[in-house]
């Protein structure tokens, strides 16, 4: 796709197509502390200000959002069994900046998971906007 000076426009990614980064990490001994972090392409951090709010950094810049999903796995089979993750603002941006917000939410209110359950995630990810060349 080009514009009429023909320049490109739309998406660039370095493989030509979608990007898909999945992951999960483990909170471990403290409720809502991130540990056992599986997965590549993100790291992941609570954000200190808001429980049950956890922020995935792309390694990677990424212009658009396709798809994501995120889930509660309930290892402990106790109080996490009524948790849920819901997706939160997806900030595009350069390698390093562009981030997705995941919070883990029971009966409306968010809530840090408890000790020895975890998050999982995946996300549908375009590469570089290429409108400005």
């Amino acid at each position: 796709m080009t514009n009429p000076r023909n320049n490109p426009k739309g998406f660039w990614h370095k493989e030509q197509n979608l990007t898909k980064i999945s992951g999960r990490w483990d909170i471990t001994g403290v409720a809502g502390v991130v540990d056992n972090v599986v997965g590549h392409g993100f790291t992941v951090a609570r954000d200190a200000a808001n429980a049950g709010n956890y922020i995935i950094t792309f390694t990677d810049g990424f212009a658009c959002l396709l798809q994501a999903q995120a889930n509660v796995i309930a290892d402990s089979g106790g109080g996490a069994i009524d948790l849920y993750a819901q997706l939160g603002a997806f900030t595009p941006g350069a390698s390093g900046a562009c981030t997705l917000v995941v919070r883990t939410k029971a009966i409306g209110v968010s809530t840090d998971p408890t000790a020895t359950d975890g998050v999982c995630f995946e996300a549908t990810l375009y590469g570089e906007d290429l409108e400005g060349y």
